[in-house]
């Protein structure tokens, strides 16, 4: 993933796994490379 907000740019790889039941989203994670350098953008 890559993106520029407020200054910062980030640069990571990340992935998410969903679980579904019935046709519904049930469950959702998210992980990413480097999550000090992604906590740093989003603060």
């Amino acid at each position: 993933m890559t993106g520029e907000r407020k200054g910062k740019k980030l640069d990571t790889w990340g992935f998410g796994l969903w679980r579904f039941e019935d046709g519904k989203l049930t469950d959702h994670w998210e992980s990413v490379g480097d999550q000090a350098h992604w906590d740093d953008f989003w603060s």
